[in-house]
């Protein structure tokens, strides 16, 4: 193991603030809490290479990249965003509730107040969203369907700018940035008992 010294210590080992580099080889570990980008100096990035386990919790904020198989042994989930529409009988782009791209990946759509309401909501706008980003919405309004619109000046594809999609409810549809224009997506089947 090498390891840089100077004034960040995390049990034995000791990052610096000017170099914030710790290298660990095969077979060594950290045991406790190991915390990047705290503190004015530090490069709040983190390369790792070769097997990496983990063995608790790992938190990331921002973007993260991953190069190469993921694979995990446990449950994996999502962050859910709660969004309830605003609309009861009329859906259009500019009533629709917005949802954001950074307050969970599945959000869970409420229609109005019935089960036969119309429901709305307006993605993300992609000249603020990072392609590839993907979002699955749950129509979550009984026997009724949801419409899912684009922002201003977006497109769901094959769908028009600003053009609105229909999604049936009680179904889970996703949607991925292409590229700063459109958002291209699917409808999963809805499960019937």
């Amino acid at each position: 193991m090498s390891q840089t010294q100077n004034n960040k210590k995390i049990n034995k080992y000791v990052v610096t603030a000017k170099e914030s580099k710790l290298s660990l080889g095969d077979g060594d570990s950290i045991n406790g809490d190991l915390t990047v980008g705290e503190g004015a100096g530090f490069d709040s990035t983190v390369a790792v290479t070769g097997v990496t386990t983990l063995s608790s919790t790992l938190a990331v904020t921002g973007l993260t990249t991953l190069a190469g198989g993921v694979s995990f042994s446990g449950s994996f989930g999502f962050q859910i965003q709660e969004v309830t529409s605003t609309q009861e009988t009329v859906a259009s782009q500019v009533g629709a509730v917005s949802i954001s791209a950074s307050n969970g990946t599945f959000i869970n759509l409420e229609s109005f107040a019935s089960a036969s309401a119309i429901g709305a909501c307006q993605l993300p706008s992609l000249s603020s969203t990072t392609p590839g980003t993907t979002l699955f919405i749950y129509a979550n309004s009984g026997s009724g369907f949801m419409e899912i619109f684009p922002n201003t000046g977006d497109k769901i594809g094959p769908a028009g700018d600003n053009a609105g999609i229909t999604v049936v409810g009680n179904t889970i549809s996703m949607f991925t940035a292409l590229d700063d224009a459109e958002w291209i997506g699917a409808e999963f089947p809805a499960i019937v008992a």
